[in-house]
């Protein structure tokens, strides 16, 4: 990756992103879904890395967007530039 000046930063969903007990979507920690807006905000990108899969990480990820977060990957590496 030489010459990128972006971060890639990997984030958890369940007691990270949301205070809710699996297989919920509780209440947001809206301190870090602001911090990870910033950090996309300056070229930065994120992946979201959990241990959910089928409908529940669907319905995570849809949490997300209702948050205004969206991710670069989702339980995966970034695609090569």
């Amino acid at each position: 990756m030489k010459g990128n000046s972006y971060k890639i930063i990997a984030v958890d969903f369940d007691q990270t992103l949301s205070y809710g007990e699996y297989p919920a979507c509780g209440k947001p920690n809206m301190k870090l879904i602001q911090y990870i807006k910033e950090l996309q905000a300056n070229g930065d990108k994120i992946i979201l890395w959990t241990y959910r899969e089928g409908e529940a990480l669907e319905a995570a990820v849809e949490w997300c967007a209702n948050y205004g977060l969206y991710f670069d990957a989702v339980n995966d590496n970034l695609p090569a530039i």
